[in-house]
């Protein structure tokens, strides 16, 4: 009963290592993903700035463009 109660604990052991180890991989991957969800967030709101710029300056250029 001994050796199979030391065993038992011996497992149980090892398993809530395993657990730990996924847990914290879980955890970093988690931290990635926000940081390229926030990088890609950034990055959206520099592409809308950008169109909204260049639909000015095509407006721009019609309006010279009609004047020729």
């Amino acid at each position: 009963l001994g050796a199979s109660t030391s065993a038992l604990t011996t497992g149980i052991a090892t398993c809530a290592e395993g657990q730990l180890a996924t847990s914290e991989e879980i955890s970093r991957a988690s931290g990635d993903i926000n940081g390229i969800a926030d990088e890609t967030a950034e990055g959206m709101t520099e592409a809308f700035s950008a169109i909204h710029e260049l639909s000015g300056m095509a407006r721009e250029l019609r309006d010279v463009l009609e004047k020729l």
